[in-house]
C-alpha cells in the first residue's frame, strides 16, 4: 500500500516498503550519506543521513527509517544541519590532511559535505590516531586506514555482491579498521568496484593512483566492449587519452557494477595512438604531413608489400574509419586487432 508523506514541504507518495532516503531520492531530494548504498544492505553506522521528523524528539537516520502515512520530514532544518556538522567533526577527528595527494580529491564525499556543513576551524587539539598507510589489499587495490571512515561499503560488497568475503571489520573503538582475512587477498573478479563505492580515499586503484586529477577528466557515456553483456560505463579521458572506465548504472544490464576485465580493457584504446598527422615509413624517418596531403588520394601511399603508412587524427572532422596495415588491402572491414597497426580516418575534410 502506498504511503503519503511530506518531505521539505513537498507531498509525495511512496511504497510502504520504502525508507525515507529512498523516497527522497525518488522525489529528487538528495540526503547526504556515506554508508548507505542502494544496492547494498543497510548498515546505518555513518549517521550522516540524519533527518528531523515532526512529533519525534530526536533526529533519526533516514536510511533505516521506513515511511509512514502523514509523516512530515525535514532534511535541512537547523537541527539537522547542526547534527550533520557534529557527525562530520567526529569523522574528521582522526582523518589525515591528505587531500593534496589523495586520488579521491575532487570527488570525495568528505570534502563535499565538509564544505557544506563542516566546522572550518578545528577544535581538536589531541594527537590523531595513526593507522597503516599504503596497505596492499590485492592486485589492484591499495588501502589507507587513516582515511577510512568505517562505512563498511567494501565489506558488504564482498559479502553480498561478489560473495567472496575477503574483507572484515576488526578491533574496536578508535582501533577499529578494515582488513583482509588472514591468508586472503582482495582479488575477486569484481574487486575494482570496492574502489568505486568507497566514499573517501581509503581504497584506491593501483592502476589510477597519481596519474591525473579528476577535475581534468571528461566523461563520455559508452558501453563496455569486453564481452556480450554490454555493461554501461563512463569513459574518463583527457586530451584524447583514456585514464579509466567506471560503471554507469543500468539496472537491466549491470546494475552499478563492472568486472575488472572490462574495467582495465581501456588500455588497448591508448596503444599505438597517433595524435598528429604524419606520413613516412613505419620504421625510421617520418615527418608531419603537409596541408596539401589532404587533397591527395590515399591509395598511392598504401602499396602491397611496402612498409608505408599514412595517418590523420581528426577529432572534430566527419570521418569514416578505414583500417589497414602492411600486407592488407585497403578495406573498410575490421582485421584482427593483433594485425591492425593503426587506424586511418577519412581522407577529405570539409574545409
Amino acid at each position: 500500500m502506498a504511503k503519503k508523506l511530506t518531505i521539505d514541504g513537498k507531498e509525495i507518495t511512496a511504497r510502504d516498503d520504502t525508507t525515507i532516503i529512498q523516497a527522497a531520492h525518488e522525489a529528487g531530494i538528495v540526503i547526504p550519506r556515506y554508508c548507505y548504498h542502494p544496492k547494498l544492505s543497510i548498515a546505518g553506522n555513518c549517521r550522516m543521513c540524519l533527518v528531523e521528523l515532526e512529533g519525534r524528539p530526536k533526529l533519526e537516520i533516514s536510511c533505516n527509517t521506513p515511511v509512514a502515512d502523514n509523516m512530515v520530514v525535514h532534511t535541512n532544518s537547523p537541527a539537522v544541519v547542526e547534527g550533520r556538522r557534529a557527525v562530520l567533526e567526529f569523522l574528521l577527528i582522526n582523518h589525515p590532511l591528505d587531500c593534496p595527494i589523495c586520488d579521491q580529491a575532487g570527488e570525495c564525499g568528505l570534502q563535499d559535505y565538509y564544505m557544506q556543513y563542516g566546522l572550518y576551524h578545528s577544535r581538536f587539539q589531541e594527537e590523531k590516531v595513526h593507522g597503516r598507510k599504503v596497505v596492499d589489499f590485492g592486485p589492484d587495490v591499495v588501502f589507507d586506514s587513516e582515511r577510512c571512515i568505517l562505512c563498511t561499503r567494501c565489506v558488504r560488497f564482498c559479502k553480498e555482491i561478489s560473495k567472496t568475503n575477503e574483507l572484515g571489520l576488526f578491533e574496536r573503538g578508535d582501533q577499529a579498521q578494515i582488513a583482509t582475512f588472514p591468508g586472503k587477498q582482495l582479488d575477486n573478479p569484481y574487486a575494482g568496484n570496492t574502489v568505486d563505492i568507497c566514499p573517501v580515499g581509503a581504497l584506491t586503484s593501483k592502476d589510477f593512483r597519481f596519474k591525473i586529477r579528476v577535475w581534468f577528466l571528461q566523461e563520455t557515456k559508452s558501453v563496455c566492449p569486453g564481452c556480450a553483456r554490454g555493461c554501461n560505463i563512463d569513459i574518463h579521458h583527457h586530451n584524447g587519452q583514456v585514464y579509466r572506465l567506471k560503471p554507469r548504472q543500468n539496472d537491466a544490464v549491470n546494475e552499478t557494477w563492472i568486472c575488472d576485465a572490462g574495467r582495465f580493457s581501456y588500455k588497448a584504446i591508448n596503444d599505438n595512438r597517433v595524435f598528429i598527422r604524419t606520413y613516412g615509413k613505419t620504421a625510421g624517418y617520418s615527418r608531419p604531413a603537409g596541408r596539401r596531403l589532404w587533397n591527395r588520394p590515399l591509395r598511392p601511399y598504401v602499396r602491397m608489400g611496402e612498409q608505408r603508412w599514412v595517418s590523420w587524427w581528426l577529432p572534430r572532422a566527419p570521418m569514416k574509419t578505414i583500417i589497414f596495415s602492411p600486407g592488407w588491402r585497403l578495406t573498410s572491414s575490421w582485421p584482427p586487432m593483433s594485425s591492425c597497426i593503426l587506424v586511418c580516418l577519412e581522407m577529405k575534410t570539409t574545409s
